[in-house]
């Protein structure tokens, strides 16, 4: 009886700290350090000589995170763990654009990008 009463301790003392720390968001789920929320960016990318802003690409280097803009130009990209990153934007025949970023614990950040024309390569020389 002792036996089946220690079992049955153990057995309640296990089910509440599993209760507790899934209640109290202790126990896994990833981020960053205790209390640390995943922040975002977000912005508009614009495209010079366009009105339709579709299609440019903005990631963030070294990890895993990019977004398309719409044709308006805007994006987002969430679920960023908080730290420094630089941001790049790009598009096929516009110059690349970089810019830090540094993200706050749940917050969002905007960061606009204007993208240039790359000025065309010479023609090669006529013999």
């Amino acid at each position: 009886m002792l036996k089946n009463l220690k079992v049955r301790i153990f057995t309640l003392l296990i089910f509440t700290l599993t209760f507790s720390f899934t209640i109290l968001g202790c126990g896994g789920g990833g981020g960053g350090g205790a209390g640390e929320q995943p922040g975002s960016i977000s912005g508009t990318v614009t495209l010079e000589g366009m009105t339709d802003y579709s299609g440019a690409k903005v990631e963030i280097k070294n990890i895993n995170k990019s977004a398309t803009t719409a044709s308006n130009g805007s994006y987002e990209i969430k679920d960023i763990p908080p730290g420094t990153y630089t941001v790049i934007a790009s598009k096929e025949f516009y110059e690349e654009k970089e810019e830090q970023a540094i993200i706050k614990s749940g917050e969002n950040i905007i960061k606009n990008f204007n993208l240039q024309f790359k000025q065309a390569p010479p023609l090669p020389a006529k013999k």
